[in-house]
């Protein structure tokens, strides 16, 4: 089973060993919440063998063209910010792996005129803040509501007893 796959058939250093490569993630998983969302949606192992049965092996082709071509715009389409905010995770978990992607995408591009999107899914570390900040506006929210009908109250007796008159 490979956990981290790179795009060629060398293995990488976390690849040698996924009991290395599993404590890795879930360190960096716990960090970097987007990492967990985003990495379900690239699917990198699903990846690497989809574009071995399309494309083979892209450095070998003079242009990248036809169904190889389709499928990685697909993809690209598909993965949106993810695919950059795995690279990133892999920049920490493997740098080796992360050299051969970034060297894979430019080969794609320049052959293909495909490209991945090169901005990440937002601060990985800051989503529980921003749920935290998110959760204190909304309840900021509901004591605004609760002024607003509070002062609807005191200007309705107001407007009755004939103070504005």
């Amino acid at each position: 089973m490979t956990l981290l796959a790179s795009p060629r058939l060398q293995m990488t250093a976390l690849e040698e060993d996924p009991s290395e490569f599993l404590t890795s993630q879930k360190h960096y998983a716990t960090q970097h919440p987007v990492y967990t969302r985003c990495a379900a949606r690239v699917n990198m192992p699903d990846f690497v063998n989809l574009v071995r049965k399309s494309c083979g092996d892209v450095h070998e082709l003079s242009t990248i063209q036809g169904p190889c071509k389709s499928m990685l715009e697909k993809k690209s389409d598909e993965f949106g910010c993810c695919w950059e905010s795995v690279m990133q995770a892999y920049d920490v978990l493997d740098a080796q792996a992360a050299h051969k992607w970034r060297l894979w995408q430019g080969t794609i591009s320049g052959k293909g005129g495909v490209t991945f999107d090169s901005s990440d899914c937002g601060e990985s570390m800051g989503e529980k803040s921003y749920s935290d900040l998110k959760g204190e506006v909304d309840e900021l929210k509901d004591v605004v509501s609760e002024q607003q009908t509070e002062i609807s109250y005191v200007m309705s007796a107001l407007y009755g007893s004939g103070v504005f008159l």
